[in-house]
């Protein structure tokens, strides 16, 4: 698309129904997906933060534009989003718990997941999702993060997993 011009005209389509309709997350989506495939890294992210304060509280979108800075190695800028998912929709990423720890490891973060996840002690989401939290714990041992964060990590897990579960 790209090298026969059509990439350019479906941006310019889409910034067009953008402007019409500034608070569709389907298009802006769809608008950070040209900007993608057209190379063009500061629009896309642009867009991908203007999804982020239209819907602050959005767990699920938090996670996803998380996830695709994710699949183009960019951790840090994917960890940034995750506070809002801890906070609003944390059963999504206890759901993924294998890749986050990844994602956290890639970005030298471990603390603050070890962090994270001490703050949902005692909630009732670990009752419903605390066997991929005992799984995420048993995979610890492939971290390749620094000894010192995997113990503390390994640590703020093992006392959060509800005791049935244990």
């Amino acid at each position: 698309l790209k090298s026969q011009g059509e990439l350019s005209k479906m941006i310019a389509k889409a910034e067009r129904q953008v402007a019409a309709a500034p608070k569709s997350m389907k298009l802006m989506e769809a608008l950070a997906e040209l900007y993608d495939a057209n190379g063009d890294m500061e629009k896309m992210i642009a867009v991908v933060q203007r999804m982020a304060k239209t819907r602050p509280k959005d767990g699920r979108l938090h996670y996803r534009i998380a996830n695709s800075y994710f699949q183009r190695g960019r951790f840090k800028l994917g960890i940034k989003h995750l506070p809002v998912v801890w906070k609003y929709s944390p059963e999504v990423l206890l759901q993924n718990s294998y890749s986050v720890g990844r994602y956290y490891q890639q970005a030298g973060q471990l603390a603050t997941l070890a962090k994270h996840l001490k703050s949902l002690q005692g909630k009732s989401v670990l009752q419903r999702y605390g066997y991929q939290l005992s799984s995420f714990v048993s995979n610890l041992q492939n971290n390749r993060g620094s000894k010192e964060d995997v113990i503390k990590l390994y640590e703020v897990a093992v006392d959060v997993i509800p005791p049935a579960m244990k």
